[in-house]
């Protein structure tokens, strides 16, 4: 023990005699009176605080004795902590204690004082700390299952509890299942190819650590090796995020299935609640599931040998994508193979002249920003319609007297017909195109001119396909080889939708006479696998139409706004996600929104 070191405050006290003077009264005289002496209190350290040892990570709590000093007339005394250096993680209290959790090595000095009311003395004393070779901690993450040909990540978290100790080497090795590859086993993050197995099995790692004191730590990660015949689930609805008209939706999807192997079951947990979904050939549905907040929807497909395989979807309720839709809707568009969606808006201003997309796999939204050739024609008037066109990877977009192609990858446009470039009659006023997935013709809607319209997309020429009074939209059917269109009539009127058979040999406009639309119908979609149509009518509402028997039915009430003389709206059909996709306005804002044609949820993505 460190003796202790004791300083000494020399207090003096004064003995005080007063001297008084009278007078009068008989010319007596006063005796001075001398005060009683005090004795002076004696402070001293009667205990030292001896020096102490501790450790590292230690739960330190030291309150200053009450006898470490006495006074010998027995005066109250006051304890103070005055002096602290390097604290290690130690904290003062009411100043007489030290505590917390020692985390570094070394030295710590204290210095005490003890006071009375005349007298103060100190005791200085230390805390050596020492540091102990404690064992390292890991954990590993990965994912909890792997598919053929996928390549999996393995993280190693380590951390070394020596407060000046390191982790000095890594090693990961596996111990049970189909032998893999490891790519850097010798760091943090290791990773292999998941092989291809016909049969569900596991796989597992180990992760050893070791410290600079050659202490070391272990952990293991275990992951279901997906058999190569379990059957692939995918969700189609809803997306990641959205808003949904409601807290209980039907979920759905698809599931691939490989020969030999049918599917038997697929599951759904949300929030813990698990759902049986009703089973139609490869497609799956789950009705009525809850959603009451942020969640993982969990899909579990289950063949019939009782191979499975997983899908974990991060599905954030009420986020939707950060580009705005502002201004006025002119169309929208999708290509089907990468979930991208185009929006064309237009307004009073050049600037409200934007393409906008949207992709359901990524998330990553934008507004596209479009190169005009010197010159361009085009460059300062409102669009009136687009569509996507696969073979060219491109945007057609039409104007009233003319036909733009946007390049995607240069985002470049050039004018693909009009007076200056194809033969033919002019255009009079453009208002919607549609694309023949057949021959990749493009057809073209013409009001004034009432006239649907062949556009040759390589020479721009321009031939008159057939006759339609009033025509405003059209959507072609690829598997039934019929061109479907439908007029833009008053709010009040009703009228039927038209078909044609653009390969006969006398195009003909005829009328669908149980395929009524109402109102200021400006955009057609169809589902092609379902014979379906769908529209906007004037009263806000989005119908489908079953185009086999003329069956209507509302998918949305009073969502959209019918604007009787200019509607801002777009509708097109998903054919593999299988839902409709419709970019309008609504009483408080424009809305991209999807919905479920079988049971009409909907979910909102962008405004």
């Amino acid at each position: 023990m460190q003796l202790s070191k004791i300083s000494n405050v020399l207090i003096l006290s004064f003995g005080v005699t007063l001297a008084g003077c009278g007078g009068g009264g008989g010319g007596g005289t006063d005796t001075p009176t001398n005060p009683t002496p005090q004795s002076p209190t004696t402070l001293s350290v009667a205990n030292p605080i001896s020096d102490m040892q501790a450790k590292i990570g230690d739960d330190f709590d030291f309150i200053i004795p009450s006898n470490t000093c006495t006074a010998t007339s027995g005066v109250a005394i006051g304890y103070q902590i005055t002096s602290l250096k390097n604290g290690s993680g130690l904290s003062l209290i009411n100043m007489n204690q030290l505590k917390g959790v020692l985390n570094k090595p070394g030295t710590v000095e204290a210095t005490i004082t003890c006071k009375t009311s005349s007298e103060s003395k100190t005791d200085s004393f230390v805390i050596n700390i020492s540091d102990v070779n404690l064992a390292p901690e890991v954990t590993t993450t990965g994912p909890s299952t792997a598919k053929d040909g996928e390549k999996v990540s393995l993280v190693a978290d380590a951390k070394d509890n020596n407060a000046t100790g390191s982790i000095t080497s890594y090693l990961w090795t596996q111990t049970s299942g189909p032998t893999v590859t490891l790519t850097d086993n010798d760091k943090a993050t290791a990773s292999f190819t998941a092989p291809a197995s016909s049969t569900q099995s596991n796989l597992i790692f180990k992760i050893t650590v070791t410290d600079n004191d050659g202490s070391t730590a272990s952990d293991s990660i275990e992951i279901e090796l997906v058999s190569k015949f379990a059957p692939t689930p995918s969700l189609s609805f809803p997306l990641a995020l959205g808003i949904p008209n409601e807290d209980e939706i039907d979920m759905f999807g698809d599931v691939e299935v490989v020969d030999g192997h049918p599917l038997k079951s697929v599951t759904v947990t949300v929030d813990d609640v698990e759902y049986v979904a009703i089973i139609n050939g490869n497609q799956w549905r789950a009705k009525d599931v809850t959603v009451t907040k942020d969640t993982t929807i969990s899909i579990v497909a289950i063949s019939e040998d009782n191979l499975k395989n997983y899908l974990e979807v991060k599905f954030v309720k009420g986020r939707i994508y950060a580009t705005k839709i502002y201004k006025k809707i002119v169309d929208v568009t999708l290509n089907p193979d990468t979930d991208e969606i185009y929006i064309q808006t237009t307004g009073t201003q050049v600037e409200h002249v934007n393409l906008l997309s949207f992709n359901l796999n990524t998330d990553v939204n934008k507004t596209l920003d479009l190169v005009h050739p010197d010159g361009f024609a085009y460059e300062f008037l409102a669009p009136s319609s687009i569509i996507y066109h696969k073979a060219s990877h491109s945007i057609i977009q039409s104007y009233s007297k003319g036909i733009v192609n946007i390049d995607l990858k240069s985002l470049t446009k050039s004018i693909m017909s009009d007076d200056t470039k194809g033969t033919g009659d002019s255009f009079l006023y453009v208002t919607d195109l549609s694309i023949s997935a057949t021959d990749g013709s493009i057809y073209v809607s013409d009001n004034n001119a009432e006239k649907v319209i062949t556009v040759d997309i390589a020479s721009g020429d321009r031939i008159p396909l057939a006759s339609v009074s009033g025509i405003k939209s059209l959507s072609y059917d690829a598997i039934r080889k019929t061109l479907y269109t439908a007029p833009f009539q008053s709010e009040s009127s009703t009228d039927t939708m038209f078909s044609i058979k653009p390969a006969s040999d006398t195009p003909v406009a005829t009328a669908i006479s149980y395929a009524k639309t109402t109102g200021a119908t400006k955009d057609i979609a169809i589902n092609i696998a379902d014979n379906e149509a769908f529209f906007i009518n004037s009263d806000g509402d989005v119908i489908a139409v079953d185009l086999a028997n003329g069956t209507q039915k509302v998918l949305i009430d009073g969502f959209f706004r019918g604007i009787v003389n200019t509607p801002e709206n777009g509708l097109v059909y998903h054919p593999t996600r299988k839902i409709l996709i419709v970019a309008g306005q609504t009483f408080l804002s424009n809305a991209l929104v999807l919905i479920d044609p079988v049971s009409g949820d909907w979910i909102t993505i962008a405004k």
